[in-house]
């Protein structure tokens, strides 16, 4: 553990703050991480995406997004670069969802949205689909719902 805290302390830049935690303080940081990025019950966010980008341009897409959002509130997992990012502000939130999109898509990544009110889910596609096996998910979904009752129109191009 002293070897790993020593190199996590090399690697840290002059700007980076490194303090070890204890059990109860890691608990209680990592529960009110979650709380600002996903709220709570009573309250959720207004806007909440799943983000994917390659991690190799994980660092610099997270660095530049401060260009988009001026306090981006998000958490990435550095080794999939997968990611929730909350995106709150004031009013323009197709066009922000919309930039966002154009930023993860320069990089090769996607932006789904998870939650959104209603007026911008419909307005928007929620998940950002780019690949090529919208025919398959059709075969598949026809399959297991022939009558097309299963919640018509609310997956992935439409199906």
């Amino acid at each position: 553990m002293e070897e790993q805290i020593a190199l996590l302390r090399a690697m840290a830049s002059a700007e980076c703050h490194l303090e070890i935690l204890t059990e109860t303080q890691e608990e209680l940081f990592w529960r009110g991480a979650s709380t600002a990025l996903y709220g709570s019950p009573a309250q959720p966010p207004e806007l909440l995406a799943k983000v994917g980008v390659p991690p190799t341009a994980m660092v610099p897409w997270l660095e530049s997004l401060t260009n988009l959002l001026p306090h981006p509130l998000a958490r990435f997992h550095a080794g999939s670069g997968i990611g929730t990012l909350r995106l709150e502000g004031e009013g323009g939130e197709m066009e922000r969802v919309q930039a966002l999109r154009s930023h993860c898509h320069q990089v090769g990544g996607y932006l789904t949205l998870h939650l959104a009110r209603p007026q911008i889910k419909t307005a928007i596609d929620v998940w950002d689909y780019q690949g090529k096996a919208l025919g398959l998910m059709g075969k598949v979904k026809a399959e297991f719902d022939p009558q097309g009752r299963l919640s018509p129109g609310r997956f992935v191009g439409g199906l």
